[in-house]
């Protein structure tokens, strides 16, 4: 197996996404980054708090039922949220049971080659697990022959943001001839997806929600080219939520136990070549007066990678037709 720096690994995937941010299209305004607007909006949340009083509108004593819808909402919430804590074991069980079947099945292939005629190679772990942009949104990881996992949170008031927990797998060509691989991962992801609206009087004039979703997502580096390239993404969505607020708080959240199996096909690698094969759990958030979560880290919550595998379809003296 070739041998490949991790921090020139780290510095070539910071650069990747650092340019992929800057393509990225979709951007969502924050008022609060822009002085003028965040005093307009201020100024009519002024005259429509004078209005309430003119009208007799005991605006002290709204506030202050606001308060308390807005803590029992939270109340609400976080015991559906515990409720799904508890489940999570017996999610965890379902998906273990799925691994373990997907992990005999690939020794059953290996073992019967007359009947599946291209080797197959394993990759059982990972040689690295890391998050970008934030690194630190990991909060405990394991690396381990078909147990591999993370544990995540996302938790964000900003306008919008993507986060990516990756696991990288490492397969080289140790032929002298060109080989053409196709590839399939496997992830799953147990955890839950909160969105928070905030509601206010300036809800009455302006839009206040939150959304937050997850998907899982598989490609190909093509490792001998300088800078790396990697292939689109293959792409398998999970679940978002969607909440809107008016005057008072509103708060959705959905529980996530799923998994996903993911592939890439007719991957040409040129003789010696070196593949890192990224399997990832993206997620991506937007808020205007709200609070994104993604919680895959409270007690069983856990986002796993357990195999990659890369079957070879061309024999050991294949040659490229030009």
């Amino acid at each position: 197996m070739a041998k490949i720096n991790t921090a020139a690994l780290k510095r070539g995937l910071i650069a990747a996404e650092r340019n992929r941010l800057k393509q990225q299209t979709e951007v969502r305004l924050d008022p609060a980054e822009h002085p003028k607007l965040l005093s307009i909006r201020r100024a009519g949340e002024k005259l429509l708090e004078e209005s309430f009083r003119q009208a007799g509108v005991d605006t002290k004593k709204l506030g202050a039922l606001q308060k308390r819808y807005s803590a029992e909402l939270r109340r609400v919430v976080d015991k559906q949220t515990a409720d799904a804590i508890r489940r999570a074991p017996r999610a965890k069980g379902t998906v273990d049971a799925s691994i373990r079947g997907q992990r005999d099945a690939l020794k059953l292939l290996a073992a019967d080659k007359p009947f599946f005629p291209f080797p197959l190679v394993t990759l059982d772990k990972p040689f690295l697990i890391w998050a970008a942009p934030h690194s630190n949104i990991i909060s405990d990881s394991s690396v381990e022959p078909f147990n591999s996992w993370a544990k995540i949170r996302v938790e964000s008031s900003q306008s919008s943001g993507f986060e990516k927990l990756s696991f990288y797998f490492l397969w080289d060509n140790p032929s002298d001839f060109y080989t053409v691989i196709n590839a399939s991962a496997s992830l799953s992801a147990i955890g839950r997806l909160k969105a928070t609206a905030f509601g206010g009087a300036s809800s009455l004039y302006s839009f206040h929600d939150s959304s937050v979703g997850c998907s899982a997502s598989f490609a190909l580096w093509s490792w001998w080219l300088q800078p790396p390239m990697a292939t689109p993404y293959t792409i398998q969505p999970f679940a978002s939520v969607l909440e809107a607020a008016s005057f008072w708080d509103k708060s959705e959240s959905v529980s996530v136990s799923q998994g996903a199996n993911l592939d890439k096909t007719l991957f040409l690698v040129p003789p010696k070549g070196v593949v890192v094969l990224e399997v990832a759990f993206q997620v991506g958030y937007s808020n205007s007066h709200g609070r994104a979560l993604a919680d895959f880290e409270s007690g069983g919550f856990r986002v796993a990678c357990p195999v990659v595998v890369v079957a070879l379809l061309t024999s050991s003296t294949a040659a490229v037709v030009s």
